[in-house]
């Protein structure tokens, strides 16, 4: 019977040890969001990069699975990216184009509304 435990133990250390040898990642693929203007547009190399209000130029890769949305990506647009880092590259899911209706809307829709004065 202890022999049975002894061999129960080494089995379950050969295979704990075999686990902790696998390699871990510990970089998480969280999405971010970064808003900007396009500074360019490579469509041979299949990137664009954006440049937020405080001058930081970020470069994406496009993929097949990028969704563009909102008009013809080009460079001076207002853009919204969402994207990932996988494989050391930053990979956009999402570019959403804005035009000048939607900004103009949006800023309009967050701005609160005025209460009326009631008349009595």
């Amino acid at each position: 019977m202890k022999a049975y435990a002894h061999l129960a133990a080494a089995t379950l250390f050969l295979a704990a040890a075999a686990v902790s040898a696998e390699p871990q990642t510990s970089a998480k693929n969280h999405a971010k969001t970064l808003t900007g203007t396009v500074a360019a547009v490579d469509p041979a190399g299949k990137s664009l990069t954006v440049r937020d209000a405080k001058g930081k130029e970020t470069t994406v890769v496009l993929t097949g699975a990028t969704r563009v949305t909102g008009g013809k990506l080009e460079k001076g647009e207002k853009v919204t990216v969402r994207w990932m880092t996988r494989e050391k590259q930053n990979v956009a899911t999402v570019v959403m184009i804005q035009t000048p209706e939607a900004t103009a809307t949006a800023s309009a829709s967050a701005a609160p509304a005025s209460p009326t004065p009631r008349s009595r």
